[in-house]
């Protein structure tokens, strides 16, 4: 039997052969729907990896598989196989299935057996130095049905190798701050310069790794307008610390050019601007059109006749420029009024004019008393020569001590030409230019000098000066003394002044009157005045007793200076403690608008603040055998006793927002409390009669009410 199996081998290889040489017929058409399959991998250099190969069909006819596979030797080395399959073990020929030295697999199966599922499991190893690249593995399937027709099929199977990363760097962690971005630790391969995590295996890239920079610091650039010349700028921000650049929105951008702002385009007036030779338009700006000359006409004013001359003047057709205002028009034909003008000749300074003939109505001139010959110049020029006209004296210098002078030449005032030099005069004795050197002021102690007398010019002393003697008008320091009034108790003293110099007193600044004893600064006593004073007996008004301003009295001599005055009863001045005027015994009730709190039998608590419960007298109630105090705001009832015969009130109905229920579980702040201490009334010393004798039985009902409640 392994005879005949061995046999079927070389028969099927002679046939693969065969096949290899002719035009095979179509898969589909030999093998049915079979169908192989591989598995492609991923593998490191170094590392093994494993390729299925898988078989599916449905044909029950008898059937021979050959498979061999072929591969980059140079990348991928062969390892071994893995035949264990269920599709092997099932197979014909068991034992001589799978050839390990030529690599070659050879299953036959005969009908019924349907072939179906994992066939064989190659084993490969990818070699050390080969690239990181994708290779195949080529499998190439060859089958026989009735073993009589071979076909093949090729199938690749992709092997995806991997580098390693066996040798890496490691760029180590960096935290940001506001100007440069930090990173996450991460490696580098230098085998194949992929970007690791810092587990050293997953991809990743540097842009992913990076750290958020920190918050920028911006710095506001406000909006600057354009105007017509220079462009403006949109509102930004930069960043103080990187000097980047953000719009208004605070969104990074490249540059600032997009915040530009161009100029506000030209508005050219109507109003036409002009000088002496052209005109244009101009903008607010100051920027102007092109210049256009004028475009000039003749206007009359005033129209010529016969015998005048008109008046006119130029104006620009476009601007309405005027010039030539005055312009005299030429009279209209008339008969000329002749007048001789006699010839005048030319000086140095003036043209002159030869003989000619005039007309005084349109100011012609003509060669002939008849008008008939008119001559445009009848000037001639002028003569340097003839120096007709006044002269001058200029460069006159006087002679010093020491210098020359000089008599200055004569010129012409109306060319200035020299007409007569000038001489040199030799110098004089006389010194005119002096001065005064080393003269002093004396004073009330010290005498002065004259000062000595020197010539400017020469340098030469001409004059001593003379010692001066001491004199009392002139003083040195002068002390300024203040006046100091005198007052009912203390001597006063005048204002003056005292002269270090000479120690005297003066009455005046410039030392001219002098104190000639020491009693006249003095200033005797003045009775009438009270510097220093104070109020007495002062009581103010209340509602119950009149009130007085308060005596004034000196302090210094104990006088009375000003009686006070007496102030009339203010109604309206009580003195409340605890909202009952201690005056007159006026209750005032005050209403608050607030939820108040019951603390104990004295306080209750209102809008945080720990207040006293009304008087007595107002929140007296009684049932006939008992009265009790209850508070108007806090609606509690406390302090009940027996009933003692004391007319009360009736009960007064006070509304309060949220009033404090019994049995209520009330937590009470811890505030901090300020009680006024109730003032003192101020002492009446002449109470009214009436008033007292009133007061009288309401002050006994109090006392009842005190004893009653002590016991």
């Amino acid at each position: 039997m392994n005879r005949i199996k061995k046999c079927l081998m070389v028969v099927l290889a002679l046939c693969l052969i065969t096949a290899s040489a002719v035009n095979c017929f179509a898969l589909e058409e030999v093998l049915g729907p079979v169908k192989f399959s591989v598995s492609g991998a991923t593998a490191s250099i170094g590392e093994t990896f494993k390729v299925k190969v898988s078989v599916s069909g449905n044909v029950e006819i008898d059937q021979l598989y050959v498979l061999e596979f072929t591969y980059d030797e140079s990348c991928v080395e062969y390892v071994g196989a893995i035949t264990d399959s269920a599709l092997i073990k099932s197979c014909a020929t068991p034992d001589n299935a799978y050839t390990p030295e030529t690599k070659i697999l050879v299953l036959g199966y005969a009908s019924p057996i349907i072939p179906n599922g994992e066939m064989i499991t190659y084993e490969f190893r990818v070699k050390p130095g080969c690239e990181v690249m994708n290779t195949e593995i080529s499998f190439q399937c060859l089958a026989t049905s009735n073993r009589e027709t071979v076909t093949s099929q090729i199938i690749p199977a992709v092997i995806t190798i991997t580098c390693p990363h066996t040798n890496k760097t490691l760029t180590p962690a960096k935290n940001s701050d506001r100007k440069e971005q930090g990173n996450n630790a991460y490696y580098t391969c230098t085998d194949c310069g992929a970007i690791l995590k810092d587990d050293g295996k997953t991809e990743t890239t540097i842009e992913a790794e990076k750290r958020p920079i920190g918050e920028h610091t911006f710095v506001k650039h406000d909006k600057v307008e354009p105007d017509h010349k220079n462009s403006g700028m949109a509102e930004y921000y930069t960043c103080s610390v990187c000097s980047k650049i953000f719009d208004s929105a605070k969104k990074e951008a490249s540059s600032t050019e997009g915040f530009e702002i161009p100029p506000i385009p030209h508005t050219f007036g109507d109003e036409w601007k002009f000088d002496e030779t052209n005109h244009w338009h101009e903008c607010e700006c100051g920027e102007k059109t092109p210049a256009e000359a004028h475009t000039t006409k003749e206007v009359i004013d005033t129209p010529p006749d016969e015998d005048n001359y008109g008046i006119g003047h130029d104006e620009c057709e476009v601007c309405g420029y005027v010039t030539n205002e005055g312009k005299l028009i030429p009279p209209l034909k008339h008969e000329h009024t002749i007048e001789k003008v006699e010839a005048k000749p030319a000086t140095c300074a003036a043209e002159g004019n030869i003989e000619h003939y005039t007309c005084t109505k349109c100011h012609k001139n003509f060669s002939d008393e008849a008008g008939e010959n008119e001559i445009k110049d009848v000037s001639t020029p002028k003569d340097p020569d003839n120096h007709t006209g006044e002269t001058k004296v200029v460069g006159q210098l006087n002679p010093t001590c020491k210098d020359y002078g000089y008599t200055g030449d004569t010129v012409c005032a109306g060319c200035e030409a020299v007409l007569e030099k000038g001489k040199e005069i030799e110098p004089t004795e006389d010194h005119k230019n002096t001065e005064v050197r080393d003269a002093t002021e004396p004073n009330c102690k010290d005498e002065g000098y004259t000062g000595d007398i020197y010539c400017k010019d020469c340098g030469k002393k001409l004059k001593d000066g003379e010692v001066i003697p001491p004199n009392d008008t002139f003083h040195g320091t002068m002390e300024y003394h203040e006046k100091v009034a005198a007052t009912c108790i203390n001597t006063g003293t005048v204002e003056y002044w005292h002269c270090a110099e000479c120690n005297r007193d003066y009455s005046d600044e410039k030392g001219t009157l002098k104190v000639e004893k020491a009693e006249d600064l003095v200033l005797p006593i003045d009775p009438n005045n009270h510097v220093h004073t104070e109020i007495r007996n002062a009581r103010p008004a209340t509602c119950i007793s009149t009130g007085n301003s308060g005596d004034t009295y000196c302090t210094d001599c104990g006088i009375l200076v000003t009686a006070g005055t007496v102030t009339s009863v203010d109604p309206n001045a009580h003195n409340y403690v605890n909202n009952v005027c201690t005056y007159c015994g006026n209750v005032r009730v005050v209403y608050r608008p607030t939820t108040y709190m019951y603390i104990d039998d004295d306080y209750h608590l209102a809008s945080g603040i720990k207040e006293r419960h009304v008087p007595d007298s107002m929140t007296m109630h009684t049932d006939g055998e008992y009265e009790w105090h209850y508070c108007m705001y806090c609606q509690h009832e406390y302090g009940k006793v027996p009933v003692v015969n004391i007319d009360v009130d009736d009960t007064i109905d006070i509304a309060v927002d949220d009033p404090v229920q019994s049995g209520d579980d009330e937590t009470i702040p811890d505030v901090p409390v300020t009680e006024p201490e109730p003032s003192e009334p101020a002492q009446d010393n002449n109470p009214p009669t009436g008033i007292a004798v009133a007061l009288l039985p309401l002050a006994l009902a109090v006392g009842a009410v005190a004893i009653i409640r002590k016991k």
